[in-house]
């Protein structure tokens, strides 16, 4: 997790920290080692306009809001790796983002990156290529052009021939535009140029399935990351290392010398002109004379484009990370809104793959990390001032009746949007975790919508999981009352009891399954269903029933990942001490202690089915099985009166078979 220390958190937050945090605890109670950090990013303009309205420096405002969301985190029940804790603010952290820059910097003198571009008019690809009219084997990309953006759908092909690229690239447009035929109908594109003296129209319909199919154009796919402005004219963010000098120009810090830290106060200015400042005056690491300072700060996307390799190595002071952290990659797990995909992530993945090719990591597969879940964002009510379009806060909103403005009377506009604090619609989750409950309110973000989709907030709706939990905890008390005695720790399958206890068994076994499948495929409302589902099975049976016991056991273990700080309560309820959450294993299909102790068999005679058996014991010799079948009464209607051996019984007269309870599960 990586949020934005914005002062408090709402149930946006909630939902993704219950997200990441439910994964990390079922992949450790798996047996896995699990690495779940926590840190800030928290440099940025938000924080330094938020600090200069308060009058304080941005690092005592960043800092206090830090403090006070980890007392949030705590409170939810993350269990986060926090001595991996870091922030982007920090010294110890933004020197290397600094060192980072700097071998991009130096990269980019050593390889010429900065004029790679040089010379190329701007385009947007179409994704087609188009054969070279002269020579077949070049391929030229048609593009639509910057200053043809003007005219929808206009492309053209450009092409770096031998002599003027213009004309090149007209002759090309020419060429394609000749030859094909095709009507208004089949328009997928345009080439637009001027008229020319040969008389070429200004505008040329190509059909690019025309194309395709001619054999003129081809699909293909390619790569691009635009240029990327990394200054901000601002105070709060990472200080370029950058010294300029009047003799020798920019020139980079030298690397011992990071890091370059600014003084922020409370009456920091969002921009200083290099020079402007006494403060910026400084010596040039080349020659000593007079130099000034770079004032403009780093984008915040190059802070957080590298913390997930931080993560591995917080207190390395000799370098971003050890060589050895690249055992651990990639990432597992991705978590983060839809909006990450087209900018943290392209940025992160720019950044892996310059430090795999600079030596500095290495990415087995190419990729830092493996999967995404890009996480639907959590909406909230929100107010607007039908006068000025500005958001309301709550109070100043009467909702007593029809939302009206509480200065004016006048009714305030509504909508529905993501939960934000500067559109004042964020719900605060201590308010909520008081009322119903840290768990309850976990378990109504992870069941109420599929982690991908958008989750309107209803707080009254939280109540339905408290009715789940206090029936949990029910059966917990029940089966307490009734005396059965046991460890959680060492619990295991004992006497079939009672009838139908198969049918329990079965239920086990189906919540088991369908748990564990939807855990790994983030399907939590699936996992929670069956969580209720298997609830309401044990509640149907005795608390004295020794599958009862087994069935609230297994109910606990497969909860604890959702709701843990109730499910270590009531588990050491039943083992009668203190459990630990290391003692509460993911329970799988090897584990003996969660085996169905019961099993379903269907007793056939000339392959016809005669009759079904229910509480047969899990583990049962062959003869003892068929003895069991030849004493039924359904069998015994046709075998002979005279005694036959069992096993021969069993085999000539009728046989007995366990049957599947579910399509995938024996039972």
């Amino acid at each position: 997790m990586f949020p934005y220390p914005s002062g408090s958190l709402h149930m946006g937050h909630a939902r993704v920290c219950s997200l990441s945090d439910v994964l990390a605890r079922f992949h450790r109670r798996s047996g896995r080692k699990v690495e779940h950090p926590i840190g800030w990013d928290a440099f940025g303009l938000p924080a330094e306009n938020a600090a200069i309205e308060r009058g304080l420096a941005p690092t005592a405002w960043t800092q206090s809001n830090i403090a006070h969301m980890r007392t949030q985190l705590a409170a939810l029940g993350a269990a986060f790796d926090w001595h991996r804790e870091l922030s982007t603010s920090d010294p110890a952290y933004f020197r290397w983002t600094q060192h980072l820059f700097l071998r991009l910097w130096r990269a980019a003198a050593s390889r010429g990156l900065a004029h790679d571009a040089a010379g190329m008019p701007p385009g947007v690809w179409t994704g087609l290529v188009a054969r070279h009219p002269l020579d077949s084997s070049v391929r030229l990309p048609v593009v639509v052009m910057a200053d043809m953006l003007r005219e929808p759908g206009a492309c053209r092909p450009v092409a770096a021939v031998a002599g003027d690229s213009s004309d090149g690239v007209m002759d090309a447009a020419k060429a394609l535009a000749r030859g094909i035929a095709c009507t208004d109908s089949e328009l997928a594109a345009w080439i637009v140029e001027n008229a020319g003296s040969d008389g070429l129209a200004a505008s040329v319909r190509i059909n690019t399935d025309a194309w395709l199919d001619g054999g003129v154009a081809c699909r293909a796919s390619s790569h691009r990351l635009r240029d990327w402005l990394v200054s901000r004219q601002r105070s709060w963010g990472t200080p370029i290392p950058i010294v300029h000098c009047d003799s020798c120009g920019p020139v980079p810090v030298p690397d011992d010398q990071l890091p370059v830290t600014h003084t922020w106060t409370a009456s920091s200015t969002h921009k200083a002109a290099p020079g402007d400042s006494d403060a910026a005056a400084c010596a040039c690491p080349k020659c000593n004379g007079a130099a000034r300072r770079e004032t403009d700060t780093m984008d915040t996307f190059v802070d957080s484009s590298w913390y997930w390799l931080r993560y591995l190595d917080l207190h390395n002071t000799s370098a971003m990370a050890s060589p050895s952290c690249s055992a651990q990659l990639p990432v597992d797990v991705y978590i983060g809104g839809i909006e990450h995909a087209i900018m943290h992530l392209l940025y992160a993945r720019f950044i892996a793959k310059f430090l795999a090719a600079d030596g500095v990591v290495a990415l087995e597969r190419g990729e830092p990390f493996a999967r995404l879940l890009a996480q639907g964002v959590v909406l909230g009510t929100a107010y607007r001032c039908p006068d000025t379009g500005k958001y309301l806060a709550p109070t100043d909103v009467d909702t007593s009746g029809e939302p009206r403005v509480v200065a004016t009377g006048k009714r305030a506009i509504v909508s529905v949007e993501k939960m934000s604090k500067s559109k004042h619609n964020g719900v605060d989750p201590m308010p909520v975790f008081e009322r119903h409950g840290v768990d309850a309110t976990r378990l109504y973000l992870l069941y109420r919508a599929a982690p991908q989709d958008e989750l309107m907030w209803d707080g009254a709706a939280i109540v339905g999981m408290e009715r789940f939990l206090a029936r949990v905890r029910t059966l917990v008390d029940g089966v307490c009352a009734a005396g059965s005695g046991g460890s959680i720790a060492s619990s295991s399958p004992a006497e079939s009891g009672t009838s139908s206890s198969a049918t329990l068994a079965k239920a086990m076994a189906d919540a088991r399954e369908q748990v564990t499948a939807a855990m790994r495929h983030f399907g939590f409302p699936v996992a929670v269903a069956s969580l209720i589902k298997l609830s309401h099975a044990a509640a149907e049976f005795s608390p004295h029933h020794a599958q009862t016991r087994r069935a609230v056991d297994l109910l606990l273990r497969l909860l604890h990942p959702f709701a843990p700080v109730v499910t270590l309560e009531l588990a050491g309820k039943l083992a009668g001490a203190p459990v630990t959450t290391e003692q509460l294993a993911w329970p799988s299909a090897a584990d003996a202690a969660f085996e169905a102790a019961v099993q379903i068999c269907v007793l056939q005679i000339n392959g016809k089915k005669a009759a079904v058996v229910e509480d047969v014991p899990a583990v049962i010799a062959h003869d003892h099985a068929a003895i069991q079948a030849h004493d039924h009464a359904a069998i015994q209607a046709h075998v002979l009166a005279s005694p036959v051996p069992p096993a021969h019984s069993a085999r000539r007269g009728g046989s007995w078979s366990p049957r599947r309870a579910s399509s995938s599960t024996w039972l």
